[in-house]
């Protein structure tokens, strides 16, 4: 029995440890590795309960496995969750992992090589080998998102809180948002590219005109693309999902709102004013007792902090610049000042980099008094 063994007898075990060890069922296939367990344990002033709770479990399990649940169930819980976060620690390869070890410089580039885009892959492949690689990744990628659809979903934040608790769950969920809500950042690009290039870069990725399409999946393949975006596109109601989401978030303050999608008011505008706005009617994003919130697109109100007047930022209305898009919008504002109404804009970027904040600040909004 392992409890009468040579190797036990090295250790200096109290009598409740061995009556414990006396317990486990082992067989001569799984000696060995119920020893180093027993080792480790002594080692680390385990409580020798929990091997042989999970004694069934542990056999089972592969020698490398380096998941958190593996780790709990050798060592339990708490004993587990630390060895497991000591060894990602020592594991992870930060930013800062490689400025100690290659210096500022080299680590750089070493992280930027990393990445996945078509100007890294030719850079790592050479050329010709980089657009192969790229494609075959792209391949290989789509039908990856094809065969797992629906499934990427599933690590929001109750999936965070039920891995790692409340507290450290919502960091970790939040640290991960605003990475990525980073990448997609005006900062992002200036960071990145500087000013000048950086903005250009962002106009272009934000447009998805035929030039972005063809950058990035070629000639024939964005050709395509781009003609089937239109198509989807041309024909639908403007109803950005960010601002629906947005909607949805203050409608659990306030349930009695007025939007477009569901309810949303619809006015006929006068004679003057349907000549000089060019349109027969006019419909707020959201109405609450005398307040409007506007929800502002970048691309289609050709948000001013990333768009020139004499730029054409609007996908489907080519002809529309960014001088005759800021026109119309300061005569809708004037028709609600007008007629004694209280406005707010939101714009597109703000929510998307600040959502708690821009919710609340609507939500205050509405419930204030009337100017």
């Amino acid at each position: 029995m392992i409890a009468e063994s040579r190797f036990i007898k090295q250790f200096n075990l109290t009598t409740q440890q061995i009556d414990i060890l006396k317990n486990i069922d082992c067989d001569k296939k799984s000696y060995k590795k119920l020893c180093r367990f027993i080792k480790k344990y002594y080692e680390l002033g385990l409580d020798f309960q929990i091997l042989a709770d999970n004694w069934e479990q542990i056999k089972l399990l592969n020698n490398d496995s380096s998941s958190l649940e593996s780790h709990i169930v050798r060592y339990g819980k708490q004993a587990g969750t630390t060895m497991w976060e000591n060894k990602n620690k020592l594991c992870s390869r930060t930013k800062e992992y490689y400025i100690e070890k290659y210096g500022e410089d080299e680590a750089l580039k070493k992280l930027r090589l990393n990445g996945a885009s078509l100007e890294i892959y030719k850079e790592r492949y050479g050329e010709i080998d980089g657009i192969i690689k790229w494609n075959q990744y792209l391949e290989k990628r789509n039908k990856s998102f094809k065969s797992k659809r629906g499934t990427y979903a599933r690590r929001n934040l109750n999936w965070f809180i039920d891995k790692y608790g409340y507290e450290k769950g919502y960091q970790i969920w939040k640290d991960k948002k605003d990475k990525q809500a980073y990448k997609v950042s005006r900062e992002y690009y200036i960071d990145t590219y500087g000013e000048v290039l950086g903005i250009e870069l962002l106009k272009l990725c934000k447009s998805r005109n035929l030039t972005f399409f063809i950058d990035k999946y070629g000639i024939e393949e964005g050709t395509r693309r781009y003609q089937s975006f239109l198509l989807k596109t041309a024909n639908k109601h403007t109803v950005s999902k960010w601002s629906l989401e947005c909607i949805n978030y203050i409608k659990e303050s306030i349930d009695d709102l007025y939007f477009y999608g569901e309810n949303e008011m619809v006015w006929n505008l006068p004679k003057q004013w349907s000549e000089s706005m060019e349109q027969k009617c006019i419909l707020p994003d959201l109405f609450y007792k005398g307040k409007i919130i506007e929800f502002q697109g970048n691309l289609f109100h050709a948000n001013p902090q990333m768009f020139t007047e004499n730029e054409f930022p609007h996908p489907f209305k080519k002809t529309w610049s960014s001088a005759y898009i800021w026109k119309k919008d300061e005569l809708r504002k004037d028709y609600y000042t007008e007629r004694g109404y209280d406005l707010l804009e939101i714009w597109e970027n703000d929510y998307t980099n600040n959502k708690e904040e821009i919710i609340n600040k609507c939500i205050n909004f509405l419930k204030s008094k009337m100017k």
